[in-house]
């Protein structure tokens, strides 16, 4: 009796009404059968290559198809398979095509993986050997390649619809921006476009927000600057803090301490925002006995 040989991988998904599954990787694994002996089991390239040529011609007698758990009830059938090798971002080993509907993405949905299955020594009516030969494929849970990665389906009934560009129907609440007979794909991509408007907006707002921001520190660094000079303390100091706060090295609070530490102008008068030294201060008080004597003289007092 032939011995049909199980293997599996997971389906990605295509962006049409197709989807390519990798049927078979490529390479061996290791398993015990039913001695408890160790072995290897799988498919070399030339195994895989020797099943894309008999497919090409026509083997097996029947169309190979997917169907759930290894039965016989039909999804759908394979269109056409393929060989991934190195050269290739894909998992290496045969590739399976097959058309798909909403129906057949529903039913997968509820499966991780596909198995694929494999005459080991093909036996055409004339009872001529053709080696390896692809079967079929089926959906399930429990793959048996110990190679592959578990990668569960994710929500392909919702991605589906970008897949076949179908109207979402809306008869209550159709989502703002949605138009009459516009495709799912087409009102996420209108979405996607508003996005892209409204984030260069956002942009530069912020911007505009930045500069209104430096403004306003600059103003309040400037009234700082004021508050200082007035009550006493030198130029220098002054603008060498004001330096500090304008490139944020340090704060207000840390600028006040620092400059308060520092020696204001001594005897400074301050009359409006004139500033007098002492030396300043015996020049106008000889300038004012000049004027005093001189008012004498001429009888003024």
């Amino acid at each position: 009796m032939e011995v049909i040989q199980l293997m599996a991988t997971k389906v990605p998904q295509r962006t049409n009404n197709e989807i390519e599954v990798c049927v078979l990787p490529e390479g061996k694994f290791s398993e015990k059968d039913w001695f408890g002996d160790e072995r290897l089991v799988g498919y070399t390239k030339k195994d895989i290559a020797e099943m894309v040529n008999n497919f090409g011609k026509g083997l097996p007698h029947y169309s190979p198809f997917l169907n759930i758990g290894h039965t016989n009830e039909k999804l759908t059938e394979v269109k056409a398979v393929y060989q991934v090798s190195d050269d290739s971002d894909k998992q290496n080993g045969l590739w399976a095509v097959m058309e798909v509907d909403e129906d057949i993405y529903k039913t997968a949905k509820k499966y991780g993986y596909v198995s694929g299955e494999v005459y080991d020594d093909y036996l055409d009516a004339d009872g001529e050997s053709h080696g390896k030969v692809f079967a079929g494929l089926a959906l399930t849970n429990r793959p048996r390649h110990k190679r592959i990665q578990k990668n569960k389906f994710e929500e392909l009934i919702d991605k589906m619809r970008n897949v076949f560009s179908l109207v979402e129907d809306y008869p209550e609440n159709k989502p703002e921006g949605w138009e009459e007979d516009m495709t799912n794909k087409e009102f996420e991509e209108k979405i996607e476009a508003q996005k892209k408007e409204f984030e260069t907006q956002l942009s530069e707002k912020q911007k505009e927000l930045e500069n209104l921001q430096t403004e306003l520190y600059t103003g309040k660094v400037n009234i700082w600057k004021a508050e200082k000079a007035k009550e006493g303390y030198t130029p220098a100091n002054i603008n060498k803090f004001a330096e500090k706060l304008t490139n944020s090295v340090i704060s207000f609070e840390v600028a006040n301490e620092f400059i308060a530490m520092t020696e204001k102008v001594e005897e400074e008068q301050i009359v409006g925002s004139a500033k007098f030294t002492e030396d300043e201060k015996k020049e106008s008080l000889e300038d004012m006995g000049r004027n005093d004597a001189k008012k004498m003289a001429e009888g003024e007092f």
